[in-house]
């Protein structure tokens, strides 16, 4: 039997749904339909999943055996507490804006944001990284992101190459993406996708995000053998998940 579970498995559906905080932003009373949500399905799950995500997206995990029908079903069984969630999520990512002394990470290190100015021009400093801005006084979590993606798209193209080159692995292109719900992705083309938020991770952890999508080109899937490739690969691959698990709320602003 699929069994159906909302918010954090640890949770009761008691628990998630109190304590919630009304804002200024009104509640969508409608049904949950299928653009709305992203689905996951995921093969070792044995129940359904429903949770919202720091951005405010929901997030469905549908087990082996479900369908979306029956996910988005259940989604709508606690679609009050989602849109609910969506909201308190929203409100605090408001009052979470990143300004001049805000503190964030970059390749595994907690930097000071630093707001200057040079000849008059506003300029956004974030450790190594700098770039002018148009408004000292705004919301600078759009140029921050600009800045990484920049860096991402400078840093991850050689590095996917010398690591395909010390596996043996021939890849088609590299291609840095803003993905919602992953890290990264392989097609069966060889295009290998990263996120670039993964710039705030230490290299050792981005190396091993590229392992594992390198290690797709022999294995489109994630079947004991794929996870023996990845051990064998970057034997540390477990506590490189766990900091990507344990800061992973961190990185998405």
């Amino acid at each position: 039997m699929i069994r159906f579970f909302c918010g954090n498995e640890n949770e009761s559906e008691q628990s998630i749904k109190a304590n919630v905080k009304r804002g200024n932003i009104e509640l969508k009373r409608d049904s949950i339909k299928e653009g709305d949500v992203s689905f996951r399905k995921n093969s070792r799950a044995r129940h359904y999943l429903v949770r919202v995500d720091t951005t405010g997206a929901i997030i469905l995990t549908i087990p082996s055996r479900g369908t979306k029908k029956e996910a988005l079903e259940f989604a709508n069984e606690h679609g009050e507490w989602l849109r609910q969630k969506q909201q308190e999520t929203i409100a605090q990512k408001e009052q979470s804006k990143l300004c001049d002394g805000s503190k964030v990470l970059l390749a595994g290190e907690w930097e000071t944001l630093k707001i200057t100015k040079d000849r008059g021009r506003p300029v956004l400093t974030l450790g190594v990284l700098s770039s002018y801005i148009a408004d000292e006084t705004s919301d600078h979590r759009w140029s921050l992101s600009e800045l990484m993606k920049n860096e991402a798209k400078r840093w991850f193209p050689d590095r996917v190459k010398g690591l395909a080159t010390n596996h043996n692995i021939a890849f088609e292109r590299v291609v840095v993406r803003g993905q919602k719900t992953r890290w990264g992705s392989c097609s069966s083309s060889g295009t290998i996708s990263l996120n670039w938020k993964l710039v705030q991770a230490p290299v050792w952890v981005r190396d091993y995000v590229i392992v594992h999508e390198l290690m797709h080109v022999r294995e489109m899937n994630h079947s004991d053998r794929f996870w023996r490739l990845v051990e064998n690969a970057f034997p540390a691959y477990k506590e490189a998940e766990k900091w990507l698990d344990d800061n992973s709320r961190w990185m998405n602003w």
